[in-house]
């Protein structure tokens, strides 16, 4: 969200962000488990679902800007879905374990520093 929400305030101004409904699954991750190597995207497929998610596309993630656009797409897609499915399950996480609360005051957090 912290990417996001700077990205988003700089091309459609603060309000934009302000008044959207973010969430983000790393912060869920942070919420659920504090220590900072669990809440990659990777890490949390791996705990999750059982899939090494980085592993199924060979990108240089530092210099994306050299990846061919089609597999560039096909890379974001899947870390989007798996962004997606995992938001999900995370909920359910932090809701057995009522966390939501804690969850959501983080999140006023977020948003407030983009």
């Amino acid at each position: 969200m912290p990417f996001e929400g700077e990205w988003s305030a700089f091309m459609w101004g603060r309000r934009a962000v302000q008044r959207g409904n973010w969430e983000c699954t790393q912060s869920q991750a942070y919420i659920l488990d504090e220590r900072t190597w669990t809440q990659s995207l990777d890490f949390q497929c791996l705990l999750h679902f059982g899939l090494r998610l980085k592993a199924l596309h060979k990108v240089d993630r530092t210099n994306m800007e050299a990846v061919d656009l089609e597999t560039c797409l096909k890379y974001n897609g899947v870390d989007a879905k798996y962004h997606h499915l995992l938001y999900h399950r995370q909920r359910v996480l932090l809701k057995e374990q009522g966390l939501m609360a804690v969850y959501r005051e983080h999140m006023k957090r977020q948003v407030a520093t983009s």
